[in-house]
């Protein structure tokens, strides 16, 4: 009794190690699309009519992620500093619909499930600028990340949601953009008015490999395994 209690320790502390090892993947950080071009006010900018989309979606080429990633954060890059508040919920979802294919109502461009990653209605920032590649007004949501799997072709779509904007009472406030064939926008006004383009804002991703989670029939086999191994070291090797 005393050999088995002694196996069944050893095993599960085997498991446990091999489970720490493998997900204690580091925090990767890629930024889409390059290289800085041009600045884009929308959707976290205030614009000089006052009016600004209350609604924007941007989409990224799956080909732009080399597997499977756990999404811990976002980040963009402004152009001024100040002080920065608004209502803001960003949501993040894989679709089937093509980069080049955004359209009206912005409903149809969603084909799965939309996952709210951020969500705060008083949402405030004191934001420090040092250039084009500065990404300090970021999203922090590494508590819940967001699963996302390109390997089946669906492209990622960012859905953001934002009203009561204020950036210092700027009537302007633009985010470092970029022209690109791998990422596209779409943005809807109060008005109803949709307005599009390819001057998408240059996003700073901060990721984990998700393929660093070991599935659970994995963890069986190594269990099974080791505990073989055990008892044919006991009945054997004496």
């Amino acid at each position: 009794m005393a050999k088995i209690k002694r196996v069944i320790c050893i095993m599960a502390l085997a498991i446990f190690s091999f489970i720490l090892l493998v997900s204690s993947a580091s925090a990767l950080i890629m930024t889409s699309p390059e290289p800085h071009s041009t600045w884009n006010a929308f959707p976290f900018g205030p614009w000089y009519s006052n009016e600004i989309p209350n609604r924007y979606q941007q989409i990224w080429d799956a080909s732009l992620f080399s597997g499977p990633i756990n999404i811990e954060a976002l980040a963009f890059s402004p152009l001024y500093t100040g002080n920065y508040s608004a209502d803001i919920t960003i949501r993040l979802t894989q679709t089937s619909t093509a980069v080049n294919a955004l359209s009206s109502p912005l409903d149809s461009n969603v084909t799965g499930s939309l996952t709210t990653v951020f969500s705060d209605s008083s949402y405030a920032q004191s934001i420090t600028v040092t250039g084009p590649d500065s990404f300090s007004f970021a999203f922090d949501f590494s508590s819940t990340p967001f699963f996302y799997d390109p390997t089946g072709g669906e492209n990622l779509l960012m859905d953001v949601l934002i009203n009561n904007i204020i950036y210092d009472n700027l009537t302007f406030g633009p985010f470092s953009a970029a022209y690109t064939s791998t990422t596209n926008r779409v943005f809807e006004f109060p008005s109803g008015q949709i307005s599009g383009g390819t001057a998408t804002l240059r996003t700073q991703f901060t990721f984990t490999e998700a393929s660093a989670v070991p599935e659970p029939s994995t963890v069986f086999l190594l269990g099974s395994g080791l505990f073989a191994i055990s008892i044919f070291r006991n009945k054997f090797g004496k």
